[in-house]
């Protein structure tokens, strides 16, 4: 599943896992997961009694919703869909298509107004240079 760059090695789960946790800790998001689109979790990172499983379900039934939606109303494909609180969180789950496959990278703001483009830009950039199907 994993392709091997030959300046960085094998680019696997654990990498990806790890990356996650950098932009975690950068851009202070509390939760971030890459699922695939039946919402296995290929990475995720939170704090520990975060059910991963469960944010990956949530993530691609997200995304199938939003591709529906947007084929139904002929928008093209979806960039992100966002997902907002009362209490002020945001989700954000941004569609990666990785060789005819479609991954998803979701993560959570504490705050609407929290900046969140350039560094998940970052992740899925990596992801699209180092995996393949």
């Amino acid at each position: 599943m994993a392709k091997t760059n030959g300046h960085n090695g094998h680019f696997g789960a654990q990498e990806l896992t790890k990356l996650l946790g950098e932009m975690n800790t950068e851009a202070d998001f509390p939760i971030a997961v890459v699922t695939n689109r039946d919402g296995l979790v290929i990475a995720s990172s939170s704090p520990s009694g975060m059910d991963a499983q469960r944010q990956s379900a949530v993530a691609a039934k997200v995304g199938e919703t939003a591709a529906l939606a947007s084929s139904q109303l002929q928008m093209g494909r979806t960039d992100e869909i966002s997902i907002s609180a009362e209490e002020g969180q945001h989700l954000i789950c941004r569609p990666i298509p990785v060789n005819g496959k479609d991954l998803f990278l979701a993560v959570m703001l504490k705050d609407r107004g929290q900046p969140y483009r350039r560094a998940t830009n970052k992740v899925i950039a990596h992801i699209r240079q180092h995996w393949a199907f």
